[in-house]
């Protein structure tokens, strides 16, 4: 059986906006909460993590009572 390709929404952290902002980023699962970001960054947005980076993720509770995978640390791989 073959194993379906399938993305995962996260948000990441916006830096130098201000206040707390989010973007929402679609992330392929590598195992124990780790993501690989896919996408490209838009003009003019600096994120907390960049393209093609693996990062841990856990649920955060955001102000309209909704919950999502944020990314919080780097995830890097051990030889």
């Amino acid at each position: 059986m073959q194993r379906v390709n399938v993305s995962t929404r996260i948000f990441i952290s916006l830096l130098n906006e201000g206040t707390d902002c989010w973007r929402p980023a679609n992330a392929k699962e590598r195992g124990e909460g780790v993501f690989e970001i896919l996408g490209i960054i838009p003009a003019g947005e600096e994120w907390q993590f960049a393209h093609g980076m693996r990062v841990r993720c856990r649920p955060k509770q955001f102000a309209d009572g909704s919950t999502a995978l944020v990314a919080y640390e780097s995830a890097v791989d051990q030889p």
